[in-house]
């Protein structure tokens, strides 16, 4: 399912997660006490389940998701991601192709404009220019709504529309690239 991914440096990275995190993920996919004992693990185990459930996520539908419901929880906590975890979680959100729009997006989405914001955009300008071509890309019925909203997240200068069209200062993740 990640043959697009072969032969990056990214395919070795997301090995490394799987081999760290990759059996407590899969328990917690299909077992809520395992996803208690999951969201209680140290913030390095966190870091690896999360790639490792954003990889769970790719071909799945928004409507079965298992993947995407631990990753947009692990989205919600700060945690120590590295850069290389960024580019590799982008990456996968780039990716992912499907009828339904990726429901690995938002939360990784998330993610980014955690680290962006401690770190700045240098370093994974590319993997946020990839997923917004993706996110602008995806036509599928019933993701406008998600795809505007991903959209102000990710473009400099979003405008707020409750704001009858004036420009809003909006922390951006491509502002500045």
């Amino acid at each position: 399912m990640l043959d697009w991914l072969r032969g990056r440096p990214e395919r070795e990275r997301l090995r490394a997660h799987g081999q760290r995190a990759g059996a407590l993920v899969d328990d917690a996919l299909g077992m809520p006490e395992a996803r208690r004992r999951l969201l209680a693990a140290p913030d390095e185990t966190l870091v690896s389940a999360a790639v490792v459930a954003a990889s769970r996520a790719v071909g799945d539908t928004p409507f079965s998701s298992p993947g995407s419901r631990i990753l947009t929880a692990l989205s919600r906590k700060k945690l120590p991601f590295e850069a290389d975890d960024v580019r590799l979680l982008l990456s996968l959100a780039a990716g992912a192709r499907g009828r339904w729009f990726p429901p690995q997006i938002a939360p990784t989405v998330t993610i980014a404009e955690g680290w962006c914001g401690q770190h700045g955009t240098a370093g994974v300008e590319r993997e946020l220019r990839e997923l917004m071509a993706v996110v602008l890309s995806h036509h599928e019925s019933g993701s406008d709504r998600e795809r505007t909203a991903l959209t102000g997240r990710l473009r400099p200068g979003a405008r707020d529309p409750a704001d009858n069209g004036r420009e809003k200062p909006r922390r951006s993740l491509t502002a500045g690239t």
